[in-house]
């Protein structure tokens, strides 16, 4: 499993213009997760997917309310 800090390294690699790798860390109400949550994408997998008719519309309209946090990670 690649760990957070990789991916955004990675991502930030192929945007170099974006200003380097973060992680947005967001508070999702467990019951928008549950919604997301299915056969295909368990939550044991360390990765929440949120898709049409499941839990995507729900975290839309929650969005603006959400606390979120960013933060930095070193370019290593």
């Amino acid at each position: 499993m690649v760990q957070p800090e990789e991916y955004a390294r990675g991502i930030a690699a192929e945007f170099p213009d974006e200003g380097g790798p973060v992680i947005l860390v967001v508070d999702v109400p467990e019951d928008i997760i549950a919604r997301a949550i299915n056969d295909w994408f368990p939550l044991s997998q360390g990765l929440i997917q949120f898709d049409p008719g499941a839990g995507l519309e729900e975290l839309l309209a929650a969005w603006p309310t959400l606390q979120k946090r960013i933060v930095e990670v070193s370019d290593e």
